[in-house]
């Protein structure tokens, strides 16, 4: 009885998508309170009922009224009346929308809201004959008079209902009917449109209408057959304790059933409204006010669960003169200086700084029309990116009108195609040595009856056990069920045991090398540039994605792109070693649908090849040439831009791993360089170019070594053994720079400063509560051979870790990435959270003998560390790069050159490495003179626009990673290293200390101190080129190679920071990307070379950072270029020396028709290569480290400016160099500026 099977597909499905609810755009527009705006009365409430209601079908009607007249509705008229704000309920004339749900009804609140619902009945309402008799502010069923309207923010807060945090305005406690948390009256004002939201004079007795006026309030609904607008309207609306005209509001709601539109408008209201001292008004509209804004952050709620548009303090002050002290955005609460600063209690006034710069946040966008088009259905809006409080606060003589538009994901429906069940499933070896799926499908209750009892194969105990199998017995026809999941890994296979590792070790740490299984990517949404194809599977992207970066990052978009993302670009034609595979590019047409080239030409071969490598893989074939230094094999097919994972395994501790991926593309599929004239190229790397760098750190061993977490946490039990894992995943994105909407889609947008993408994730891998996270050996079940562990599963965390020996616990580790370019105020940066599931298998590689072997050791003969130069185990070394900040607002936030001095130790008994920067300096291009860059230097006409962004000069930086020879690696506590890998002096990598180890992050105060902060995160990593197995060399704009190097090494770095400007409210997001960095043993006093002079060849790097004109717009651009280097060192018979570096190929672009590049010439700023750039500096005998002075030129009308810092490496005989490039050119409307390394060996 009952279901004994899953039924599985691993077909994809062509479906349809009908357009989808995304939100509102909210348009609010300030209107004279001489035009009639209200359907149902006059602006000051006179005549109310007066709205024409045509067609069959229509009505008129009172809802509730005040004493003139007869009290009607709400309780009004019974004992304690004034302790009620009771709902009327309105049948809907027809289903209204509202958030994309059909609702049949509203109930109308007599405090100026009303309720959406399903239900006629008085248990539908939000709550019903609900006395709120409360008699002081803190009572947890107070007065209405007591608060007024509240906003919606603080609703889910426990703080709001009276615990030892203020989180309410006011000090006013709120209502638990409101909605506390944890009570049945939460989320009671979900799904309500808060018109005017205040306490009312509704239960006056006041009938003489003279001239202190009378209780003549109406609440009516007109409904309008032939236009189909209901309005809910409440007229001459007074506030206690008065019947005065001077205290009262006038207001409605207007709904329109043929768009699902609708309107708050507010008509006159009183020079004294609203009256009471406590008495404070709300309006907005919410859906879900249960959702969590804890400490005010409304980041993960405002726009997508509710929308906040103004909040009145009635303190003294009336609606149409809010004064000005004490305001808030909804965004940040008040700060008054005091120890109570920062709590809203102290808050007068709030508006939603989402209207400045038309943003658009959740999902809605928040648009200021200074026109009227908020007054009328259907018409479109001309958004201001100006906003302020003078715009939000009310006055005498407009009003306030809000109309919110519903939005879709399309105007018509949309062909999808829709995943199969499994998303991965794999096989390793031909004798079940390994197999895994990942399933997504939905959950299921799987039962069984058994025939018999404690059936053949039946095992209480083990990791096949059945929790639901009780007492040990399996009995005949006692069902038994199990629940499978929606997102399920399943895994079968042999466990790699402690004693296999042993045995294979031998006592020795040993470097295994695994490949990563590649996670493909399918949007689900047709892209045109396929249009004309007939098999459908070529009018979707399918992308590659990067290594151990989550496609949940990913965000279809309906024309086939992605919101942040062009990885499917990116990957170029990067597995080709392993086979064709699929190629989007973007030199077809400067029209996006003819963007990609190679559209015309996928075929089924490219779409085999998407999975190719991953077969290699599969079957153990991909290698290194690192060691055998074979030009060409079968099994050297490691994708151009990656390293394989070197894993140390250690049998007395730790073994730390590596794992590399660095590219560039610049759209030519893998035709060309950034620079080469492919036959159909028009821009160049300023417009084309977009890269990864994505750095993985791991340590592995047994669960003894990690009972405890890098920042405390409980991992496992020592009772339970098998290899485990905990690691680190940095990784850096730059989108291409001048995206636009005619050449990349709809959803491009150009941004004004440099944007990146960056994220952070914890790395672990699979395990059970029985055994370690590897499987297989690569041998026979029974063979005698001892193999190396073959397969893992890697994810952000290991979901059976647990401190305890009976289980799994059930949280979860995720990874977070923040968008620049989709975060667009500082009071909300966009972050998003996710997983992944990716498989790595072992490959065995070719040998210094030319051999296939299992693992290399680190040490000894033939080992990792052997056949290099012995240099000391502490080096001196440089950084660099350009550090780009992102201010989200009117600013100009220009990019700063960071430098920075540096010490690197090597640990060769942890195998760990450490790289501290002794003299950070973080600062603006400084040659602000004549001919100098107006944007880059707030002048001329972007007079103002300075973002006054820190500079750090000469403070003790960062940390990377962690090492000390004299001492055991600490694997608990407060003292724990920040993850590295050290494998010998050309192959290392390290993370960026902070967080992840327990430590408090740093930021930038702005007297120009490095402060360490609670309220900033940051993460980065840095990492040798020669790790790397396969380098991508598109960025360099010639063929040349990096040179050979004995004493010295180089790399790439990056870095990302939450927060960098810590004394600047809100968040202010930097990062370095693809910035470099050099570091050697310093050419030694006792070893001087003299009367000679060394002539050197190498590479330059460069981030690269320019203002570029093109038809009229100048907008910036950033890239990544290098070139040749050459230099040559002159040494006097006494040691001094004059030193050179030059380089002569940067901006050497060209297309086919005309030069496209991305340089300027000198003097004029035309388009053009700058030509050879030498930088020169002197030192004395013995000082291995040179400078020169910063040296400005003016040369027509540009401004040349360069720079160079360096360091000597080696001995007399032979000699290295590493030297910092700074170079600029620029003039009042352009600019280019470089920050890069050089490095150079005789």
């Amino acid at each position: 009885n009952g279901t004994h099977e899953l039924a599985l597909s691993g077909s994809m499905v062509q479906s349809t998508e009908d357009p989808f609810f995304t939100g509102y755009k909210v348009i609010q527009s300030n209107i004279s309170e001489n035009t009639d705006t209200l359907n149902n009365s006059d602006m000051n409430g006179a005549n109310a009922g007066n709205g024409i209601s045509g067609g069959s079908g229509s009505f008129n009607e009172i809802i509730g009224s005040g004493a003139v007249g007869g009290f009607a509705g709400f309780n009004l008229g019974q004992a304690n009346d004034e302790n009620y704000q009771e709902f009327e309920i309105v049948t809907l004339p027809e289903t209204f929308t509202y958030f994309g749900k059909n609702f049949t009804h509203v109930y109308v609140n007599e405090n100026g809201f009303l309720t959406f619902g399903n239900g006629g009945n008085d248990a539908d309402k939000p709550w019903h004959d609900l006395e709120f008799s409360g008699v002081d502010n803190q009572s947890s069923n107070s007065s209405p008079d007591f608060g007024g309207g509240r906003p919606l923010q603080y609703l889910d807060d426990p703080g709001s209902y009276g615990n030892d945090v203020v989180q309410f305005p006011d000090f006013l406690r709120y209502p638990d009917a409101y909605g506390k948390p944890g009570t049945s009256f939460e989320g009671n004002l979900n799904n309500s449109i808060f018109a005017l939201w205040a306490d009312y004079y509704n239960d006056s007795e006041d009938a003489t209408c003279d001239s202190d006026g009378c209780n003549d309030f109406s609440i009516r609904q007109l409904w309008n057959a032939e236009s189909k607008i209901l309005t809910i309207g409440w007229y001459n609306m007074k506030t206690l304790a008065s019947n005065e005209e001077s205290a009262e509001a006038n207001f409605e709601v207007q709904l329109n059933f043929n768009t699902d539109e609708f309107k708050i408008v507010h008509g006159k209201f009183g020079q004294h409204f609203p009256r009471n001292f406590h008495n404070n008004a709300f309006v907005g509209f919410s859906k879900d006010v249960t959702c969590s804004s804890s400490e005010g952050d409304i980041s993960a709620c405002e726009g997508k669960e509710y929308v906040q548009l103004y909040f009145h303090d009635s303190h003294s002050v009336s609606f149409n003169s809010p004064g000005d002290s004490n305001i808030a955005s909804f965004q940040s609460t008040y700060d008054d200086g005091t120890a109570n600063g920062g709590s809203p209690a102290f808050v007068n006034h709030m508006y939603n700084k989402y209207f400045q710069g038309n943003q658009t946040v959740n999902g809605t966008m928040y648009c200021f029309d200074s026109g009227s088009s908020a007054n009328f259905f259907g018409s479109s809006a001309n958004c201001s990116t100006n906003y302020s409080w003078n715009d939000a606060k009310g006055n005498s003589s407009t009003k306030s009108i809000t109309r919110a538009v519903p939005q879709f994901s399309s105007d018509k429906v949309e062909n999808v195609f829709l995943g199969s069940n499994i998303k991965q499933s794999y096989r390793v070896g031909l004798e079940a040595e390994f197999m895994w799926m990942h399933l997504n499908k939905p959950s299921t209750t799987l039962s069984y009856s058994p025939p018999e009892s404690n059936a053949s194969g039946f095992e209480q105990n083990g990791p096949n056990s059945n929790q639901n199998v009780l007492g040990g017995n399996l009995n005949s026809g006692d069902a038994v069920s199990t629940t499978t999941y929606a997102d399920e890994i399943v895994i079968g296979g042999e466990v790699y045991k402690d004693s296999q590792l042993k045995s294979f070790l031998n006592d020795n740490k040993k470097v295994i090398a695994f490949a990563p299984i590649p996670v493909l990517h399918t949007n689900k949404y047709e892209m045109q540039q396929t249009s004309g194809s007939s098999d459908v599977r070529f009018k979707h992207v399918h992308t590659i994605m990067p290594q151990f970066i989550s496609d949940e990052f990913m965000e279809d978009k309906n024309n086939g792109t992605d919101l942040r993302f062009d990885f499917h670009q990116l990957v170029d034609h990067d597995y080709s070693k392993s086979g064709n595979h699929l190629r989007y590019g973007t030199e077809g047409n400067v029209s996006f649908n003819l963007q990609n080239q190679f559209a015309a030409t996928h075929g089924e071969a490219d779409l085999d090849g998407l999975y190719a490598y991953a077969s290699d893989v599969l079957d153990k074939k991909v290698s290194s040439k690192r060691f055998s230094g074979a030009n060409s094999g079968e099994e050297y097919v490691i994708p151009e831009g990656q390293s394989l994972w070197q894993q140390v395994f250690n049998p007395d501790g730790r073994g730390a791993g590596i794992f590399v991926q660095m590219n560039w593309s610049c759209g030519s599929g893998g035709d060309g360089r950034c620079n080469e004239a492919t036959s159909s190229r028009i821009d160049g790397p300023h417009k084309t170019q977009q890269s990864l760098l994505s750095v993985l750190i791991a340590e592995v061993g047994d669960k003894v070594f990690f009972e405890e977490g890098q920042i405390g946490q409980d991992r496992y039990t020592a009772l339970n053994s098998g290899q485990v894992m905990q690691g680190e995943h940095f990784w850096s994105y730059k989108r291409r720079s001048g995206r636009t909407t005619s050449s990349d889609g709809e959803f491009a947008v150009t941004d004004s400063s440099p944007q990146l993408t960056f994220g952070i994730s914890p790395i672990a891998c699979v395990s059970g509560k029985d055994n370690g996270c590897f499987f297989g050996d690569g041998q026979s079940f029974d063979s005698s051979t001892l193999g190396a562990p073959s397969t893992a599963i890697i994810s952000t965390d290991d979901p059976c870790h647990s401190k305890f020996i009976s289980g799994c616990l059930n949280d979860m580790d995720l990874g977070v990435m923040h968008s620049m370019a989709e975060s667009t105020d500082e009071t909300n940066p966009e972050y998003k959270v996710g997983t992944f599931y990716q498989g790595i298998v072992q490959q065995k590689q070719r040998d210094t003998n030319n051999n296939l072997v299992d693992a290399i050791n680190l040490k000894g003969t033939d080992s990792w560390r052997s056949a290099q130069v012995a240099t000391s185990d502490i080096w001196s070394g440089m950084m660099t790069g350009l550090f780009i900040t992102d201010t989200n607002n009117t600013l100009n936030p220009h990019p700063q050159y960071l430098r920075a001095n540096t010490v690197t130790t090597f640990d060769n008994k942890n195998d760990r490495v450490m790289v501290e920067q002794t003299s950070l300096n973080i600062y603006s291009n400084q040659s602000n003179q004549l001919n100098s860059n107006d944007w880059y230097h707030s002048s001329g006409s972007f007079s103002g626009k300075d973002a006054n962004l820190v500079n750090i000069i000469n403070k003790t930086g960062f940390k990377f990673g962690g090492a000390d020879a004299s001492i055991t690696q600490p694997y608990y506590g407060a003292d724990q290293w920040a993850p590295s890998a050290y494998l010998n002096k050309n192959v290392f990598g390290a993370m960026l200390e902070g967080q992840n180890v327990g430590k408090t992050d740093k930021g930038f105060l702005n007297n120009g101190n490095v402060s360490s902060d609670n309220n900033t995160d940051n993460a980065g990593a840095l990492v040798t080129w020669n790790t790397i197995d396969e380098k991508d060399r598109d960025f360099m704009s010639d063929n040349s190679v990096e040179p050979e190097l004995e004493y010295m090494t180089w790399g790439v770095w990056g870095m990302a920071m939450s927060d960098s400007q810590l004394d600047v409210p809100g968040y202010q997001a930097s990062a370095v990307h693809m910035g470099t960095w050099f570091a050697g043993d310093l050419l030694d006093v006792s070893d001087w070379p003299v009367s000679r002079t060394a002539t050197l060849a190498g590479i330059a790097m460069f981030d690269v950072f320019a203002r570029i004109e093109d038809s009229g717009v100048t907008n910036s651009y950033q890239w990544t270029e290098g070139a040749g280097a050459s230099g040559s060192i002159i040494f006097d018979g006494t040691g001094n020396y004059d030193i050179d570096i030059s380089v002569a190929n940067l901006g050497v672009e060209n297309c086919p028709s005309s030069y496209c590049g991305s340089g300027f010439q000198p003097g004029t700023m035309s388009n053009g290569s700058p030509g050879m750039i030498t930088w020169s500096a002197s030192a004395t005998a013995g000082q291995a480290n040179f400078e020169s002075t910063l040296a400005n030129s003016s040369n027509g009308s540009t401004l040349i400016s360069k720079q160079m810092w360096g360091e000597l490496y080696g001995n007399s005989s032979h000699i290295e160099a590493g030297a910092l490039l700074q170079y600029s050119l620029q003039s009042s409307n352009e600019m280019i500026m470089y920050s890069g390394t050089a490095i150079l060996s005789e």
